[in-house]
């Protein structure tokens, strides 16, 4: 209890007690550098607030309260920078010419962080791209790099076999021919195939089925080639209306696929790729079998014969075979002119125009097995099937036709015209290889799977 009273004594002499006119404050504490301070007061109780300017973050307490004693509840606070950032740049092109690549945008720092203040995000942003799985073989998007390489010139030029039925009725389904490939002849001339005289495009006519060969005898007539009036059955288009006058329509018994087979073994094509002293001769080899019925495979010839026997040969020949023969084709509830191998079909037009539309076949009347016989032959073997009924119909249909053919068969044959062996470009310091697919009705050029250093 003592100690207590003397306790009290003591703090009575030795703290002075403050006065009405002796009131406490505390120091003036300034604004610390890229802060603002709200409230000027240094009285006891005052109150004072600290924010920071844009880009700076508060590093310590935000507000301080000046004591009885005449201090201040804290320190001054501080602001430390934050990082502050440009803006991101424009997304970049894709980092690969197809297939999965990365676009970038970059950022600059402008200001760097210091104590507690906001670090610095990311200053490169990458994003998923895929531009497509295929690429052009004559273009490149920006950024890509295109490695070029030494190969000699290319040339193109053309082995077109007409294969004919000539049974009776097949009259009034033969008139187009000559025109037709006439029309095709000046399609490829513009684009440069047979441009060197003495390799320039050639074709060949084959009849089969007609009922008396010109040596007299009948009954099953084997295919024949027919030819011009200097003797040749291969011969240029100067000289293919000569050979087609000799075509007959008065026959009973066809096969085709005999045709087919001696055709591809009798008339000599100028298969693939030639080395010339000027360059590299590129051929392009084409059937096209013209039939107003299926195959008469009669004894002891076509029974051999099966579609599989064929599809070999016409690939061992490096041939595309286009059929022309009784099979009707539905396409968005309409009668179609044609389809071709990547399903995309013909429809006649009026004026003689035709229209398209990618859409799956639905096959209509055929005569007995014009399907099997042909029409899946010509779409397994990545070719075109056309219906030839289509010449009994009014002459703007006719016209359609005979225009939807040339420029299909036109767009065929010069599909390697761009070697897609020129398609290299750059991915990421790798140099990769393309190489040459169908897809649909266009050439395109696909990434390999392995590439190449």
């Amino acid at each position: 209890m003592w100690l207590t009273v003397l306790l009290c004594v003591l703090s009575t002499h030795l703290v002075p007690r403050l006065t009405n006119a002796q009131v406490a404050t505390c120091p003036d504490l300034g604004v610390p550098s890229n802060a603002l301070r709200n409230g000027d007061g240094i009285t006891v109780g005052a109150a004072v607030t600290y924010t920071c300017n844009d880009g700076y973050a508060l590093n310590g307490a935000k507000t301080l309260h000046c004591r009885a004693n005449g201090t201040w509840s804290g320190v001054p606070p501080s602001c430390d920078a934050n990082c502050i950032l440009s803006q991101w740049t424009e997304w970049s092109g894709c980092s690969v010419t197809c297939g999965d690549g990365v676009r970038r945008r970059q950022r600059t720092v402008m200001q760097e962080p210091s104590g507690v203040g906001m670090v610095c995000g990311e200053i490169d942003d990458l994003m998923s791209c895929k531009l497509r799985d295929i690429c052009d073989c004559d273009g490149f998007p920006v950024g890509s790099s295109r490695i070029t390489h030494e190969r000699p010139t290319q040339y193109h030029a053309a082995d077109i076999i007409v294969i004919v039925d000539e049974s009776s009725g097949m009259g009034p389904a033969h008139g187009w021919i000559p025109s037709a490939v006439s029309a095709l002849e000046d399609r490829l001339v513009n684009a440069s195939f047979g441009m060197i005289t003495e390799f320039r495009n050639h074709y060949a006519l084959v009849g089969f089925g007609r009922a008396r060969l010109p040596n007299g005898s009948d009954a099953f007539a084997l295919p024949h080639a027919l030819h011009n009036n200097a003797g040749d059955t291969i011969f240029t288009i100067d000289t293919f209306k000569q050979a087609f006058d000799r075509l007959v329509a008065d026959g009973r018994i066809e096969d085709g696929y005999l045709a087919i087979e001696y055709a591809l073994r009798n008339i000599t094509s100028r298969q693939g790729k030639q080395l010339l002293r000027l360059g590299e001769l590129d051929i392009e080899t084409h059937v096209i079998l013209i039939s107003n019925e299926d195959r008469d495979a009669l004894q002891p010839y076509g029974n051999r014969i099966w579609r599989s026997a064929i599809k070999r040969l016409v690939r061992r020949s490096g041939a595309t075979l286009h059929v022309v023969v009784d099979q009707q084709f539905h396409a968005d509830n309409r009668l179609a002119l044609g389809f071709d191998s990547g399903w995309l079909a013909y429809f006649a037009g009026d004026g003689g125009l035709y229209s398209t539309s990618y859409h799956s076949s639905s096959l209509g009347h055929g005569y007995g097995t014009t399907h099997r016989d042909y029409t899946a032959a010509a779409f397994e073997l990545g070719g075109t099937a056309w219906d030839i009924n289509m010449m009994e119909h009014s002459s703007d249909a006719v016209q359609s036709f005979a225009r939807a053919f040339v420029d299909i068969a036109f767009k065929y044959i010069s599909r390697h015209q761009q070697p897609c062996s020129l398609c290299h470009c750059s991915d990421n310091g790798r140099t990769v290889q393309w190489e040459c697919r169908r897809a649909r009705d266009q050439l395109e050029c696909h990434r390999q799977e392995d590439g190449f250093e």
